[in-house]
């Protein structure tokens, strides 16, 4: 096989821009693994709702959605809430 089979794509420039983004990636990469990276952009709720919103690209994970010193609560409700 040759190419790449997994990719991070950098997130956080907005829900269309990153579903843009991530669709395109996905035409490009087909069945491969994608993974996001938001830097800890986002609120709690934001990281909730762009996960419903490129949950149909089947990214494999979101990595640092929120602040990492968010209290473990808000990563269990963020767990629980997405996709």
């Amino acid at each position: 096989v040759q190419g790449p089979r997994a990719v991070k794509l950098k997130v956080g420039f907005g829900s269309d821009v990153d579903l843009q983004n991530l669709r395109a990636l996905r035409g490009l990469l087909g069945s491969g693994e994608i993974m996001v990276d938001a830097n800890q952009r986002w609120t709690a709720e934001q990281a909730v709702e762009v996960a419903q919103v490129i949950a149909g690209e089947q990214p494999y994970w979101i990595e640092e959605p929120v602040p990492a010193d968010e209290a473990l609560p808000v990563w269990q409700a963020l767990a629980r809430q997405s996709p």
